[in-house]
């Protein structure tokens, strides 16, 4: 079965083809029931990623629904949809007129094949907003502590883009003045390597040139568009950069599940000195629509969240940020369900953005969304990845 999603409304920006919202669903089904089996998670490395793009990389800035413009200082470049779909028929086998990644391109969501993450989704902008605003104002106190970001269905990766250049501008000038060595691990995770390769990985570059270059590739604030030369000197300054300043990032495809959550919390090795503060961020964006997959979502988030004994004496701290529409019309999902199934897992889940609110209401419209912040406590381990 297939999900085709007919966007209407003012919300959705004609000029913005990227930028999908998934609440005005019309579900339609293909006649092929096949059961598929889910592609197993799977780590690649930045390096290869990069070594796939052309000679050039299209982007824009967000644009679409001004509530959702991110400040300048933080907007973040996104690859154009146009470009993507051209690098994939590209690579496509030209005799293979069903590739499903190429029909994916029209097509929103075909579960076990496709799962929309070459489309920027409307709570993914919510999420990147609510990050910029916590992340100026230092609640979430990036600057001080070794951080692991975990963006689960990455797709355009909007949310981490942010994070990133926030890192890259902020973080690491003041940790420089306090010869204090600070480690951050991005691990970006969507079903489709294709994705990951095609517009995950390059939105991160962009997000890193953009930030490395005083924001040079925005010309008029968030409406600006351009291409990035993508020459072996700008690829490998971003490479070392990331690597003179701590960041690794690695990318993961493949289905959730107890393998995914092995192999994400594999990647860091744990504190050995009791004065360390770690914090593992999770990051998801309309992940919850679909009341099949919901389970092993769960299953999933808190098994990334569950600190084991040694981490939790070194005052580490692990917390999720989930943004999704309250409910999704004619797909089944919502937070109430989440809401529900996570506090089963032995999470704790709290609304710390609402559209509906008071403050929102002058920048946000339609269907409410929101963002949930999800804990949990060290004996929920063995429900969550059993």
């Amino acid at each position: 079965m297939a999900f085709s999603f007919d966007f209407k409304g003012d919300d959705i920006s004609p000029d913005d083809e990227g930028l999908m919202d998934i609440q005005e669903a019309q579900v339609k089904a293909e006649s092929t029931k096949a059961r598929l089996e889910l592609f197993p998670p799977q780590l690649h490395t930045l390096e290869q990623m990069l070594a796939t793009l052309p000679s050039s990389v299209s982007y824009s800035f967000s644009n679409g629904h001004t509530e959702n413009h991110l400040s300048p200082a933080l907007a973040t470049p996104r690859r154009e949809l146009f470009d993507i779909r051209a690098q994939l028929m590209a690579e496509a086998d030209v005799s293979d007129s069903g590739d499903p990644l190429v029909e994916g391109l029209s097509a929103d969501i075909k579960p076990r094949i496709y799962e929309g993450g070459f489309k920027t989704w409307e709570c993914s902008i919510d999420l990147a907003r609510y990050l910029e605003e916590n992340l100026e104002h230092g609640s979430l106190q990036f600057h001080q502590q070794n951080v692991h970001v975990i963006e689960l269905g990455a797709g355009t990766a909007v949310p981490t883009s942010t994070i990133l250049s926030y890192i890259l501008r902020k973080r690491f000038s003041e940790s420089a003045k306090s010869q204090a060595r600070l480690n951050t691990t991005i691990t970006v995770a969507d079903y489709n390597s294709q994705v990951l390769q095609l517009a995950t990985v390059p939105n991160l570059l962009l997000a890193g040139i953009h930030s490395e270059y005083n924001n040079s590739l925005a010309q008029e604030g968030t409406s600006s568009s351009g291409e990035l030369d993508t020459a072996l000197l700008a690829v490998q300054s971003f490479t070392e950069r990331l690597a003179s300043q701590g960041v690794i990032v690695r990318p993961i495809s493949g289905a959730w599940g107890h393998e995914f959550v092995q192999l994400a919390r594999g990647q860091i090795e744990p504190s050995k000195s009791a004065d360390e503060n770690n914090l593992t961020l999770v990051l998801a964006s309309e992940t919850i629509y679909s009341p099949d997959s919901l389970p092993e979502f769960v299953r999933t988030l808190v098994g990334l969240l569950s600190a084991d004994r040694a981490d939790a004496l070194h005052g580490s701290v692990a917390l999720a940020l989930v943004a999704a529409k309250k409910v999704y019309f004619g797909v089944g999902g919502g937070v109430d369900d989440f809401v529900d199934a996570a506090t089963k897992a032995g999470a704790s889940v709290q609304m710390v953005w609402d559209s509906d609110s008071e403050n929102a209401k002058k920048r946000s419209g339609g269907v409410g969304r929101c963002i949930l912040e999800v804990t949990v406590n060290s004996t929920a381990e063995a429900m969550s990845v059993n």
